[in-house]
């Protein structure tokens, strides 16, 4: 091993030092990780304390990536723009080092399991995957916080405030947890008196009016919010003949009719009078005739110095008049067609619709992101207008209303004064900023989600500006990728006050810090909300704290950086309150409760007996404080009266 190698052993390489790379890098270093930079042009001086090391070149090149130290690596981030590059580069990699972690960045899902199943341990993402759902739930405006997809149901994360009679008031955050929901938070005022999302989460108290409480559920919680939500200029479609009535009444439509009804008119008539004047002409003959005048043929039947049979001059002028009349008329039938015509060959895409009347999301900047956050939103029912600099495409989201121009202009047509919320998804953030204000003096109710890059000005200006969120991408993205690199699988991500939570998959092997462990260990040791568990085929959604993790269990959890740090560190708080047996009422239900002692607590039921002898006595096994709580009111219902004690 060379010394550049063994210097940096286990260190995580990021390779492309642009906006996403530099906060991985931050993300990387707060977790305390050292961290190697790979970059064409360097760093930025005030970007230098984020690395250990920072080497200069292109990380498709072997020289490059064995300066950067990947022969002894943990872990690659490929996060160049250039794919040709983060391919190249992972190639090299997996050359240097068999057994180092590949995050790339790519969005060619094909060739992104082409690569996990040849180079193995590789992780492919594209960073907008991550923030668009951070965007589009903030973009609802309602109590949402979250939703993601597990095991075919939808979970979404809620932030629901109590109000007088409400279906939580009076109870405890226990009381509520099923299997379709599970309390993570409990805040009344500004004090968390729960929080699932950090170690020790706080004592059990009765949930009031004017509390918030933030909890997990299954089922789809907009079910009733799309049918409310649908566009107000919506109709029903029209009958066939509704439609050729509609039709008949454009004023084409009806000259082109009366036309073609004259000119058959005037044809018949000349038909009759030829043949009235000239008995010895055959019907064929008298037809021939008016057909050939009616078309503009009048110098084939009268260019002649003679006319070929008599004619009187009322049937001259008749013809000439009818020349005349059809030459009119027939150009008007004409140009009605050619317009049809054309219409049909040059407008082959349909018109844009019209933008939603009211209750929808204006999405300003149609980038990538903006494309992504516009999709989602509309897949989750949400009527949505886009405003762009220039008119784009026809093939360019050929179904959603897009507005262009002068942006204050744009804005209006698209209706932002009855918007339910505006998302300002450009590349610059002062020029977000500015929209974002624009939108506010246009519709003071509406809620505002703009991406910023400065994650300082995103706090500033949501605590003096309501209904206002800003949304840094690259962090949002950072966090899940410095995730993966320390091997954890990241289904999503999203936003939840100021945190970034992950929703992140394990796969409990032995010798790992989960293995043998009571969920509830896991989520208030580690400070994580279990939402999946599967064993075999058996599968719980919400599952109970009672099950002890085993080699081959796939367990899905919600959890910050910081936490998944801590399980990657094996640091564990451990609990410290006690459960003091004062009473069994009822001595028959002994057993039982003793059963119940050694599932909720983990102990071994040796030790669950002679908690439960020569009372009162405490029992051995220390609790968290849900733990504890919930074991005490499960004790009760057999008789047996029991306290939480420190």
């Amino acid at each position: 091993m060379d010394e550049v190698s063994a210097q940096h052993a286990g260190a995580i390489v990021v390779c492309g030092l642009g906006r996403l790379g530099l906060e991985c890098a931050l993300q990387l270093k707060a977790f305390g990780a050292p961290v190697i930079g790979v970059s064409r042009r360097g760093v930025a001086p005030d970007d230098l304390p984020r690395f250990d090391r920072v080497v200069t070149g292109d990380c498709a090149r072997t020289e490059v990536l064995k300066a950067a130290g990947v022969a002894t690596c943990r872990a690659i981030l490929l996060l160049t723009d250039d794919p040709r590059s983060n391919v190249a580069a992972a190639f090299a990699a997996r050359r240097l080092n068999p057994r180092v972690r590949i995050v790339i960045r790519s969005a060619q899902e094909n060739l992104n399991s082409l690569l996990a199943e040849q180079l193995g341990d590789l992780i492919a993402f594209e960073p907008g995957l991550f923030s668009t759902r951070a965007f589009a739930v903030a973009a609802l405006a309602d109590e949402t916080r979250a939703r993601f997809n597990l095991e075919g149901a939808r979970t979404s994360v809620v932030a629901h405030r109590v109000e007088a009679g409400d279906w939580c008031d009076g109870r405890t955050p226990p009381e509520l947890h099923s299997l379709h929901l599970r309390v993570i938070g409990h805040h009344s005022g500004a004090h968390a008196l729960v929080d699932g999302l950090a170690t020790m989460p706080g004592a059990c108290e009765t949930i009031g009016p004017g509390d918030e409480i933030t909890f997990v559920v299954n089922g789809d919680m907009l079910a009733p919010a799309k049918a409310a939500e649908q566009p107000a200029n919506r109709r029903k479609p029209r009958s066939w003949a509704s439609r050729r009535l509609r039709a008949s009444k454009n004023p084409a439509t009806v000259a082109t009719l009366a036309s073609l009804v004259a000119v058959i008119a005037l044809t018949l008539g000349a038909v009759l009078l030829y043949r009235h004047e000239n008995p010895e002409l055959t019907w064929f003959d008298a037809v021939n005739v008016a057909v050939v005048l009616g078309v503009g043929g009048f110098d084939n039947v009268f260019g002649a110095l003679k006319a070929p049979f008599p004619i009187s001059p009322m049937l001259y002028a008749y013809s000439l008049l009818m020349k005349i009349g059809s030459a009119v008329l027939l150009g008007i039938v004409f140009a009605n067609f050619t317009e049809k015509l054309l219409g049909a060959r040059f407008a082959i895409a349909p018109r844009r619709p019209e933008p939603p009347a009211q209750g929808h999301s204006v999405i300003v900047g149609l980038g990538p992101l903006g494309q992504s956050v516009a999709l989602q939103l509309r897949q989750w029912g949400r009527p949505v207008a886009g405003v762009a600099d220039a008119p784009p495409a026809e093939v360019f989201l050929p179904d959603m209303a897009i507005e262009s121009g002068a942006i204050r202009e744009a804005l209006a047509r698209a209706n932002v004064a009855t918007a339910r919320s505006v998302v300002v998804a450009g590349d610059d953030q002062i020029a977000n900023l500015e929209v974002m204000l624009l939108a506010r003096s246009l519709n003071p109710r509406c809620a505002l989600v703009f991406r910023v890059a400065d994650s300082e000005l995103s706090a500033n200006i949501s605590a003096l500006i309501p209904d206002c969120v800003g949304i840094n991408d690259a962090e949002v993205a950072a966090q899940a990728i410095a995730g993966a690199a320390f091997g954890e699988s990241i289904l999503s991500a999203f936003r939840l006050g100021a945190r970034s939570i992950l929703v992140t998959q394990y796969l409990i092997e032995t010798g790992d810090t989960l293995i043998d462990r009571l969920l509830a260990h896991v989520a208030y040791g580690y400070g994580v909300v279990p939402v999946l568990h599967e064993r075999g085929a058996a599968s719980a959604l919400n599952p109970s704290d009672d099950i002890k993790l085993e080699s081959g269990d796939t367990l899905v959890v919600l959890a910050t950086l910081d936490a998944l740090g801590r399980i990657e560190r094996g640091e564990w708080r451990a609990p410290q309150l006690h459960l003091e047996m004062q009473a069994c009422v009822i001595a028959s239900n002994a057993f039982e409760a003793g059963n119940l002692i050694a599932r909720i607590a983990g102990c071994d039921l040796a030790t669950a007996r002679k908690a439960l002898q020569n009372l009162p006595r405490r029992l051995e096994t220390p609790l968290y404080p849900a733990q504890g709580l919930r074991l005490a009111r499960e004790l009760k219902k057999l008789g047996v009266i029991a306290k939480l004690e420190a």
